[in-house]
């Protein structure tokens, strides 16, 4: 028979053993590398964030390794973890843009900037880590600056805002109750145990709120939303859309705030994109529109006079659309074209951006938002990289094609004018201290020997994300130059846009001007057989 004290013993023993278990593993989890401290994200969780780094020894010296795939860990990327006495470490962070994708590393527009801080700073010693992440949006981009934060930076520049759109999510209506259950959850997210498990669990439960920390989720199903032209709700719906808004500020903010704390400046950079040659993806009717019949007719009639050219005669066909149809996206676009081909840049600017903030499936950094940027360099007293104003100064206020390769990201020529405006910046700010050696007007770095019209890899991404966007003249333009070039797949794919393309948009003139389309339902069969191949990387089944 049990005693009493015997009892005692094995009651509190069954009630501690659970805290035993979780204390042990909760150590486990530490030793190994499992979780991260908390990230604490009021909107959007990202949970079971580990490390974006493994420690590796490099020549004996004990450095952190990036091993996230997005972050480009096949660029190994390693960043000693005591940093070496004299050197200023300069951290860059942001999306594929400021990643310097689809161009080599060398090209990047980080790498630029070193060569052109050792021309007018010679005095001094850098060590530039370019850490973006492949189409991080801000909330990703912050989860790598936390840990950036904390390896005693000199600078940190932050580059980012055209990915705000681009992962599946739903923000949820806060409540009372929700806010206090968020911030009990955020006491035990203190715990690794706890934060694993929670991932687990919300993975199942709810997968539009919570997102896996360490990779993009639904990546396929973002590439087929471009593909099929569909409508995101994160933009279609005001809601979302202003908690969208609502976010991005939240990010750049906190990431503010840690400089702040750590007193490490910050060059905060403004998202320029491509407004004048690229369409946008998905123009949406408003709801309600009674007169589509009148709207149809004006809209074939202004893609007539475009196509021949009459620019004059088509500027008040375009104006009338958008009167029966505000919010349709492409009106705006062609009557920015109008204006610009009859140099009237202002309106073209006005026009062009207008049609990037009406794209219900936007993939460009909004007009708003980095009005959200200069806003904020005021209210926090840091300082701004104007890089949609410079690339507008450069292209009478209409950035196309000749500065940016596809929608974002720039050409060579492209990163050469942010290695300027951030030199500028850090000269007149003496973030560096002071330096009066002007960076060459022929400074080209390496671009001597680099023709990026004859890189495959550079050409071959190219022609996929116009294709995932429907941008068709591009498309053959860049296979043309491809195909002599490209082996195997990119050869393939180079092959079949040529051979399939320029008959689509034959169709599509010949619709704008109807007339007859014999072969139309043969094409769009192959059209289809195009997007399903799977070694082309579309997977639109």
């Amino acid at each position: 028979m049990m005693t009493p004290r015997r009892r005692f013993y094995f009651k509190l023993t069954a009630i501690s053993l659970p805290f035993i278990v979780f204390f042990l593993a909760e150590i486990i989890f530490r030793l190994v590398g499992i979780g991260r401290p908390p990230f604490q994200d009021p909107y959007i969780l990202l949970y079971s964030p580990s490390s974006i780094f493994k420690r590796v020894s490099v020549n004996g010296e004990a450095c952190l390794r990036v091993r996230w795939t997005q972050l480009y860990s096949n660029r190994n990327i390693e960043i000693p973890e005591k940093k070496p006495a004299g050197k200023i470490r300069v951290f860059c962070v942001g999306g594929s843009a400021s990643a310097g994708w689809p161009h080599p590393q060398e090209h990047a527009y980080t790498s630029y900037l070193n060569e052109a801080l050792k021309v007018t700073f010679p005095n001094k010693s850098f060590e530039i880590y370019n850490v973006s992440g492949h189409a991080y949006g801000s909330n990703r981009v912050r989860l790598v600056f936390e840990e950036l934060i904390e390896l005693e930076p000199d600078l940190m520049i932050i580059y980012s805002g055209c990915n705000e759109f681009l992962e599946e999510r739903f923000y949820q209506t806060p409540t009372r109750l929700s806010e206090t259950v968020s911030k009990i959850a955020n006491f035990f997210r203190l715990s690794r145990v706890y934060s694993w498990t929670e991932g687990k669990i919300l993975k199942k439960i709810d997968p539009k709120s919570a997102l896996p920390a360490d990779r993009r989720s639904k990546n396929r199903k973002n590439i087929q939303s471009r593909v099929f032209q569909r409508e995101l709700d994160l933009r279609k719906n005001p809601e979302q859309f202003a908690k969208v808004l609502e976010h991005y500020e939240f990010n750049i903010k906190e990431m503010i705030r840690l400089a702040k704390e750590k007193k490490v400046p910050v060059l905060l950079l403004t998202d320029p994109s491509n407004i004048k040659d690229w369409k946008p993806n998905v123009s949406s009717h408003q709801e309600g529109l009674s007169s589509l019949e009148s709207w149809n007719s004006l809209y074939k009639e202004g893609r007539r006079l475009l196509f021949e050219s009459r620019y004059i005669e088509a500027l008040p066909i375009w104006k009338k659309a958008i009167e029966l149809d505000p919010q349709y996206a492409e009106s705006h676009f062609w009557l920015g074209t109008c204006y610009f081909q009859l140099k009237e840049y202002p309106e073209a600017r006005k026009a062009f951006l207008q049609a990037v903030y009406l794209d219900y499936n936007p993939f460009r950094a909004l007009s708003i938002m980095n009005d959200t940027l200069r806003r904020l360099a005021v209210e926090t007293s840091v300082t701004l990289v104007d890089l949609e104003q410079s690339f507008s100064d450069a292209t009478h206020g209409c950035p196309g094609y000749d500065l940016f390769l596809d929608y974002v990201h720039p050409t060579a020529t492209g990163n050469l004018i942010i290695v300027r405006n951030i030199l500028e910046r850090l000269q007149t700010q003496e973030i560096f201290g002071k330096s009066s050696i002007p960076l060459p007007e022929n400074f080209v770095p390496a671009l001597k020997t680099y023709d990026e019209e004859k890189d495959t890899c550079v050409l071959h991404s190219t022609l996929f994300v116009c294709g995932m966007m429907h941008q068709y003249e591009k498309m053959i333009e860049v296979a043309q130059k491809l195909l002599p070039l490209a082996q195997e797949t990119a050869k393939e794919i180079s092959q079949d846009t040529l051979d399939i393309f320029p008959l689509y948009l034959e169709i599509q003139k010949n619709e704008i001007y109807d007339l007859p389309v014999p072969n139309k339902e043969e094409i769009l069969k192959k059209i289809q057989d195009f997007y399903r191949k799977p070694d082309y990387k579309y997977y639109a089944e």
